[in-house]
């Protein structure tokens, strides 16, 4: 009986190497490069605190009794929010860790 299963889990085992030998190539947090991921995450970060500013400078300008200019600066305090979401999504398609 031993000698009939023995073929099997070796064959098993050469599976298993593959798929580790697989999941290392594609990078640590999942799909895709650790480098890459982290490069999406910081342009996320950064959209983000632009944003911000973007926001901030809205306020003011809306308080200097500038509204076309304080609206402009909130549609790109939208837009880049936005974007940063979009970044935010790709990193947990893509690179997150599988459960």
């Amino acid at each position: 009986m031993t000698l009939i299963l023995l073929p099997y889990t070796s064959a098993e085992s050469d599976s298993n190497k593959e798929t580790v030998e697989k999941k290392s190539s594609v990078g640590v947090f999942g799909y895709w490069k650790k480098d890459d991921c982290k490069k999406i995450s910081e342009t996320s970060g950064a959209l983000l605190y632009f944003a911000g500013i973007e926001l901030e400078k809205s306020t003011k300008q809306r308080e200097a009794g500038q509204p076309l200019r304080a609206a402009e600066s909130a549609q790109a305090a939208q837009y880049l929010a936005e974007m940063a979401s979009h970044f935010a999504k790709n990193f947990e398609a893509y690179c997150k860790r599988p459960a």
